[in-house]
């Protein structure tokens, strides 16, 4: 009888526990979006008559991974992209001239955050 109620109390867990997914959310600059704990969003972005992108957050630890040179590199934010200079602040990155980049809240579960990205306005256009 032991053995038997093992495999109920395991299936009664398995269907009885929360289930909570992850929604993946497409957005092209600039935007300003409130996510939920786990989601992520995919940013497609262009470097044409920009110098880079900044984004930021409410709240963190919100990571966000990108490529540069064929290479995948990751940062927190807030955070400047950009591919005209080598970075000279601890916030800047360096990224290919166009690409995609992914944004994942590495918080608590309930937690709200809202995020902003927009382009920086080259100073010689």
């Amino acid at each position: 009888m032991r053995f038997l109620s093992l495999p109920l109390l395991l299936v009664f867990i398995i269907f009885t526990a929360p289930v909570t997914y992850a929604a993946q959310y497409y957005r092209h600059i600039p935007f300003t979006l409130r996510i939920q704990s786990h989601d992520i969003v995919h940013v497609d972005y262009n470097f044409s008559e920009k110098t880079g992108i900044y984004c930021q957050a409410n709240r963190g630890p919100i990571q966000i991974k990108f490529d540069y040179k064929g290479r995948d590199k990751s940062a927190f934010l807030p955070v400047r992209l950009q591919s005209d200079h080598i970075p000279d602040e601890k916030y800047e990155e360096l990224a290919d001239y166009e690409g995609q980049f992914r944004l994942e809240t590495k918080g608590r579960n309930n937690t709200s955050y809202e995020i902003k990205c927009s382009y920086i306005k080259s100073e010689l256009h």
